[in-house]
Parts: C-alpha cells; sequence; structure tokens
C-alpha cells in the first residue's frame, strides 16, 4: 500500500492509493493516445471515475506510457502517469498523479454526487505535484530522441482493475487527462455472429408472421405456432409480436385488444368497455385460454416471451427469432370518464421496459445470436446504455489482463409514414452502418421500410430513395405483407375497410415487393411465399 505524506500543516491528510486487496483481482486494458496540449489544462476540468462500487469492492484505474508499461506497475519507472480509485459507492478519487489544488477534497473533482458532511474538511487544501512532471519528462525525453519532431500525442495503456464483487457494469465513465472519455464498453470486445440471418444472393427471406397459425387448434403467437412455424421447409424466420400487461411484463400478442384471442377476459369484465391487455398485470391474464382464427378455444394459455424463449431453446429451434415490439406511443388503459371513451398513457415506459427485459431474457436463455429485435428507435436515443448496461451484465472475462467479451444483440429499425423527422431518423442509422455512429453491443443488420404504393408523393418517394440507399451501404431491407385478414388479425383496426380492399396499400402482392428489391418478407402466409420463390428461381428471375 502506498501512503502519502500530510500535505498541510495543521491536517493530515492521509490518501490510499491504488491498494492491492485481499480479493481476486481482474484486469482489463486498452490502449489510447493522450493529447499533450489537452493532458495540461488540468485545472479546466475534472477526472476521475464515476462508478457504483460496493462496501467490499474497489476499481481501480492507471494510465501508463505505453513505452514504460508494465502490467500492474504503481511505480515512476513503470510508467505510471495517473492514478485513481472508486469504492463505497461513490467516486472517490485519489489524485496523487497530478498537479492541482482544489477546494473541497470531496467533491470538487468528482464526477458523482458524493459531498462530505464535515466542515472541517470542506476548508482544506489538496495538492500533488506527481503527475504533470511525469508528462513533462516523458515529452522531453521523446523530443530529445526525436528533435524534429512536435510531441502533441503520446500513446497510454489504460487499465482498469477489479477488486471484490465489482464488475464493469458497475462503471459510468472514465474520464483521464488527454484521453477522450472512456466507458465500460471501451473494455469489452461484443460478440455475435449474425452472418448467416439473411438468404443468400438475391433469393428472398420468408418470415412467418406470428408463427404459423393457419391451422385449425393453432393460435398466432403460440407455442403450437412457433413450433408449426419451425417444420416449414423453406421458412427462414419466425416472427413474433410483443405486448406489454399493466405491469410491464412482456407477452406474445398482436393486438392492444383481446376479443378475439382472450375472449373470456371481455366475459369476465363486461364493465369495462374495450378492454385491453393494458388493463391487467400478468398475474390475471396467464389463466386464460387461447382462440385460434376459426373462433375455437385452444389447449393453450397466453404465452410470455419468458416461456417462448425457454421453449425454443429447450427444443433447439434454430431458425431466427424476428421480434417485433408493436407497442404504439399511446396505449389504451383505463376509461375516460370525461369523454365516455376509452383512455389513453404512454406507451413509451412500457416499450423500454419490454425491450430491456426481452434483451435479458434473449441473453440468459443464450438466443442472443438468432433473435433480430425490431422497432422506432431512433439510433441517439438513451435505450441503448440500458441496452449496453444489460449486456454488460452478461460479459465474461476471456483473458485476466486482456480484455472481456460480452453478448452483441441484432436490431432491425422501422422507417415508415408515422416515422417523425424520417430523413435525419435515416440518416442516423446509415450512420451506424457505415460505423460513424458507434452502439455498443448492436449490430444493425437490417432496415424495415414500409413502402405501400407507387403513388407519386413526397413520403413514397422518400421511402423508395431509402430502399435504394440501405442497399448502398450493404444493408437488408424488409417490410411486412399486409394480406386479406382471412387470418382475422386486424381486430383493432377496421380490418374490412382499411385492409381486404387494399385501394393503396399493395403490400399484399408479393410480385410488387420483390419487383421492389425487398431482402425479406413478413407475412400470415409464408408458404404462399415460399412457393413462389421457388417458381421464381426455376425460371431464372431475382429480385
Amino acid at each position: 500500500m502506498v501512503w502519502l505524506k500530510p500535505i498541510t500543516g495543521a491536517f493530515v491528510w492521509v490518501l490510499a492509493l491504488l491498494s492491492v486487496t485481499a480479493h481476486s483481482e481482474v484486469v482489463y486494458k486498452i490502449e489510447r493516445m493522450l493529447n499533450v496540449h489537452d493532458a495540461q489544462k488540468l485545472e479546466k476540468q475534472v477526472y476521475g471515475i464515476k462508478a457504483n462500487a460496493g462496501n467490499d469492492r474497489k476499481i481501480e484505474v492507471r494510465m501508463y506510457t505505453k513505452d514504460n508499461y508494465h502490467s500492474g506497475g504503481r511505480s515512476d519507472k513503470d510508467g505510471l502517469l495517473y492514478g485513481v480509485y472508486a469504492n463505497e459507492n461513490k467516486s472517490n478519487y485519489q489524485h496523487q498523479n497530478w498537479e492541482i489544488t482544489y477546494d473541497h477534497p470531496c467533491s470538487t473533482p468528482v464526477l458523482g454526487k458524493w459531498e462530505c458532511t464535515w466542515s472541517w474538511v470542506r476548508s482544506q487544501k489538496q495538492t500533488s505535484t506527481n503527475y504533470k512532471g511525469r508528462l513533462m519528462n516523458i515529452i522531453k525525453r521523446f523530443q530529445h530522441e526525436h528533435p524534429v519532431l512536435v510531441v502533441t500525442g503520446v500513446r497510454v495503456i489504460v487499465e482498469l482493475e477489479f477488486h471484490g464483487t465489482s464488475t464493469l457494469a458497475d462503471v459510468e465513465e472514465i474520464h483521464l487527462p488527454g484521453v477522450a472519455l472512456l466507458k465500460s464498453s471501451d473494455f469489452v470486445t461484443y460478440h455475435g455472429d449474425f452472418s448467416a440471418l439473411f438468404n443468400r444472393g438475391n433469393e428472398v427471406t420468408v418470415v412467418a408472421h406470428r408463427g404459423y397459425w393457419e391451422e385449425r387448434g393453432v393460435v398466432q403467437n403460440s407455442l403450437a405456432a412457433i413450433d408449426a412455424a419451425n417444420a416449414i421447409t423453406g421458412l427462414d424466420w419466425i416472427e413474433l409480436d410483443i405486448r406489454s400487461t399493466q405491469d410491464m411484463h412482456p407477452i406474445l400478442f398482436h393486438d392492444d385488444k383481446p376479443q378475439k384471442i382472450l375472449q373470456e377476459v371481455q366475459t369476465d369484465f363486461p364493465a369495462h368497455p374495450d378492454t385491453s391487455v393494458y388493463d391487467f398485470p400478468w398475474g390475471a391474464l396467464k389463466a386464460y385460454d387461447l382462440y385460434d382464427r376459426f373462433n375455437t378455444r385452444s389447449a393453450e394459455k397466453l404465452l410470455d416471451l419468458d416461456s417462448a424463449f425457454r421453449h425454443i431453446s429447450a427444443n433447439n429451434i434454430v431458425k431466427p427469432i424476428n421480434m417485433d415490439i408493436g407497442i404504439p406511443d399511446d396505449v389504451p388503459q383505463g376509461w375516460d370518464h370525461a369523454a365516455n371513451k376509452k383512455g389513453k398513457v404512454k406507451g413509451k415506459p412500457f416499450f423500454d421496459a419490454v425491450f430491456l427485459k426481452a434483451v435479458d431474457l434473449a441473453c440468459r436463455y443464450g438466443l442472443s445470436n438468432r433473435v433480430i429485435f425490431k422497432g422506432k428507435y431512433t439510433a441517439d436515443d438513451p435505450i441503448w446504455a440500458k441496452v449496453d448496461s444489460i449486456l454488460l451484465k452478461k460479459y465474461v472475462t476471456v483473458d485476466q489482463h486482456k480484455h472481456a467479451s460480452a453478448p452483441k444483440i441484432a436490431y432491425t429499425p422501422k422507417l415508415g409514414d408515422d416515422i417523425k423527422d424520417s430523413l435525419v431518423y435515416f440518416n442516423k442509422w446509415v450512420e451506424v452502418k457505415e460505423g460513424q455512429r458507434l452502439i455498443p453491443g448492436v449490430e444493425l443488420v437490417g432496415m424495415e421500410i414500409r413502402l405501400k404504393n407507387d403513388q407519386d408523393i413526397p413520403i413514397n418517394t422518400f421511402l423508395k430513395r431509402a430502399i435504394a440507399d440501405a442497399h448502398d451501404v450493404h444493408l437488408k431491407v424488409g417490410v411486412f405483407s399486409e394480406a386479406p385478414s382471412t387470418c382475422q388479425g386486424y381486430w383493432t383496426k377496421s380490418a374490412l375497410e382499411k385492409y381486404i380492399y387494399f385501394k393503396d396499400d399493395k403490400r399484399n402482392s408479393f410480385e410488387w415487393l420483390l419487383s421492389n428489391k425487398y431482402d425479406y418478407i413478413i407475412t400470415d402466409f409464408p408458404k404462399n411465399l415460399i412457393e413462389l420463390r421457388t417458381k421464381r428461381a426455376q425460371h431464372g428471375v431475382h429480385n
């Protein structure tokens, strides 16, 4: 343990820096470039680590010059430039290695919110001179060895060491002098192989919407529908629709209202007009029987996502699962007595909660490589930091002194005439695909672009262009094919008026969709599309 000498005459301020505890230690390291000019602006910046370490835990950060680096070294000869640690659920910085004088040593340089409660501590000043001296010595030595060069950067190694039960998920951010802000994700390698998701060449990928449920006794979004879809030769993906209960429990359900699939709900609660699945907790819904499209009660109960994933994992169903969390912006819940109609509440809290639980479940059941999530999140939505936190909790140490490995998820955004600022939305996702914008742990594998018809209107012009632009950056493009509602799929959308006649919507035509170069099509009639794909291949017709 290294102890610093008192730094004031009247008050003895003893700091323990970078101590080695009795717990096992795990060290991760990365290489970065230190900007010499920025590194000397100490008085204008706040440095340290923001983390949530428990009472039995400790998280250390050390920065070394690469040329003089020795793993775990804590002395001048090892090239140590800067060191800091966090413990006890607070960002508790020990600034041995930099030159700065500041008041309130308990809180002033801290990224976190912890503050001292003792007034006699707040009045003290703390000074240390090692950091700037070490940096300047390195620059002088480099300039002596290379007199014609102007030293603007120094290669450094950053070590992140964990003691006790602390993990990468406990670290929020790290700010080191002269180095860009670091996140836990910088110390992690995310793994996920999605290379086999889509068919090769121009062969369309066929996706069964809500599983396969045309047969009597088989209900959409059920275990039987999953198994039936899995048994279809030539079917590529199984799509499942996810909704939420009142208590934000993920369930497999297509529409918001249960009149057809859960008929007894409406019977049991006749005083609740337009009953919604968002009106009931999971405990109140899970006992209800499911009805098939022929209005016949089946032997299956309402299915939640946990049970579906457990079934897929246990039965080794390897077909990819396309997961549609179709929670709207406003969900039907309660009753608006003043307006005498169904009440509405904001849907995003439901969407966020269900999405995060779905990511956690996919990782828990080992399905992260074969689940494709989709939704309307923007590329800069705060949800992605929360997704990363979940993935980080699943990481494993690959090499004790090198790096960690965490799962990666596949994602496909939705783009259509209901997306606000659609051009900005699209371009930001293209930046993700091209690597200009990073979302840790997320791989953009496709985009669902909902082109409906050939009318020469601005949104259609944009969506057609978006399909071509997506292909230009090697992004797969998909669509949900609207179809005549023989499967009784659109109970809350006025199916007869809006979907059966299809005055404008051409997504009922597989030929039209294929002519627009779609790579994957989600449909209630996958066998028909497989048959068409086979015929086209026999005649040498490509998308």
